[in-house]
């Protein structure tokens, strides 16, 4: 009999194998093992009081959103059709939103505090019995978005299905909401800031539409049309009421939200946009979080000098945008595909396709740190609170990060799993741990972005 030969093994996982792809797998495993042992190492810790609380939690399947509430909790959208959110000091799931029927691809929060003027909670299609408005607490919704075309709005208290927005054609892909952006708060009395008084959702599709739904009504008020592929990204700007989608057609496209017409078309980037970021100054706004204010329009302020904006994309880049030329004005290029951004007053942190997290000094465009320690694509980025950034991956993991400490740190890699002691050796691990998910028939021709996007997510990894 032949020997086998230096590309053949016996293993299942291993057969048509490329070189490169049993690479990735044998250093994926290796970084798992590291994470798993500073998990271990971090518990002990904890145990004992030397720490309060866990910088790297194990979620259990791949995150495909992530949404930072506040201090101690995160919403995630993950690949295994459900909804959590989690204690980001303890990892502990605080609550579980089920009935998707395929991977959750983006989520948002909508708050109103204090008692709103009407009980829009339930309705005759209402998946949970009425319980009307809560004086005391604040109204808050969940929203989901899925693979199986459909949007969920949820109870976030009792985690029960209010209803079901149906009329995408393909994969729900973004969310925003008006007058916020994709976690909004707003007081009681003023809920609404659109002509109808009531909170207005944006959702993006494979389909290559935006449909724009009342949340009163539970109907689609407008469907917003001129993309000619999939809406990747959806945000929204409170100021001048405008809403700003990316695509998988090159573009990004900026919309009257009252009136359905497209302002500007952004070309610059040439392939996917992955992921856009609004960024201000303005104590009442910023990409996650939006109170219900309207900026004086007749104040003679352009747009740049209220937000930026930034992108980034599969041709490996991030950008930042002129408002008024409509033309990029900064480039960070990568190694490699770019899939999330953060941005701050001094820094911009952005999430790749290469299992690393950047930190960029903004205005000079140089890469401060990298950051490793994930091991698989960084796709998901957010803030909570003074300097501690976090990160998901579709590794299935969550991890914070101290960026004072990251930046004080030596050298120009930080990695927080390379300082495991002895004690905690990685063991061994058997290749391929990480999540299978159920196998959509995708009917639209994918782009080679789209097509890399959806082998991750189907890979088989049990």
């Amino acid at each position: 009999m032949e020997p086998l030969g230096p590309n053949i093994g016996t293993h299942s996982s291993q057969f048509l194998m490329a070189d490169a792809d049993r690479a990735t797998m044998v250093r994926r495993d290796q970084k798992y093992a590291q994470f798993k042992a500073h998990q271990q190492q971090q518990q002990a810790l904890l145990t004992s009081g030397q720490i309060t609380e866990l910088d790297a939690h194990d979620v259990r399947s791949k995150v495909l959103d992530l949404l930072v509430l506040d201090t101690s909790t995160v919403l995630l959208g993950q690949a295994s059709h459900v909804a959590k959110c989690i204690d980001l000091k303890t990892g502990q799931v605080r609550r579980v939103f089920r009935g998707h029927t395929g991977p959750i691809t983006s989520v948002a929060v909508y708050e109103v505090i204090g008692k709103p003027d009407t009980d829009m909670t339930h309705g005759a299609d209402s998946c949970a019995p009425s319980q009307g408005a809560v004086e005391s607490a604040p109204l808050s919704w969940v929203v989901t978005g899925s693979w199986d075309k459909s949007i969920r709005v949820w109870d976030q208290r009792s985690g029960e299905c209010l209803y079901v927005l149906a009329g995408h054609s393909d994969f729900v892909k973004s969310l925003a909401l008006a007058p916020g952006g994709r976690h909004c708060r707003v007081a009681a009395t003023n809920n609404g800031q659109t002509p109808s008084g009531h909170p207005w959702l944006f959702s993006g599709s494979s389909d290559a539409t935006i449909r724009q739904w009342d949340l009163a009504t539970r109907k689609c008020v407008r469907v917003l049309q001129g993309h000619s592929r999939a809406v990747d990204a959806l945000a929204y700007e409170p100021h001048f009421n405008t809403l700003f989608s990316a695509s998988s057609d090159t573009s990004i496209r900026q919309w009257n939200v009252h009136t359905g017409e497209q302002l500007r078309e952004f070309k610059g980037h040439l392939t996917s946009v992955f992921s856009i970021y609004l960024f201000s100054e303005t104590p009442c706004y910023d990409n996650r979080v939006a109170y219900s204010h309207v900026a004086d329009q007749g104040s003679g302020l352009a747009e740049d000098d209220y937000y930026e904006l930034w992108s980034v994309s599969a041709d490996k880049t991030a950008l930042q945008w002129s408002m008024a030329k409509a033309q990029p004005v900064t480039t960070l290029t990568h190694s490699d595909f770019v899939k999330a951004v953060l941005v701050t007053q001094a820094h911009v942190v952005t999430g790749s396709c290469d299992e690393q997290i950047r930190v960029w000094d903004k205005a000079s465009g140089k890469c401060l740190k990298t950051l490793v320690g994930h091991f698989d694509e960084v796709g998901c980025l957010g803030h909570a609170g003074g300097d501690t950034l976090v990160s998901a991956s579709l590794d299935g993991t969550v991890r914070k990060w101290s960026l004072k400490q990251i930046l004080s740190a030596p050298g120009t890699t930080f990695n927080p799993d390379a300082s495991v002691s002895k004690a905690h050796t990685p063991k061994p691990l058997t290749p391929g741990r990480r999540n299978t998910t159920t196998k959509p028939n995708p009917r639209m021709t994918l782009t080679e972005e789209e097509d890399r996007e959806l082998a991750e997510l189907l890979s088989d990894d049990e």
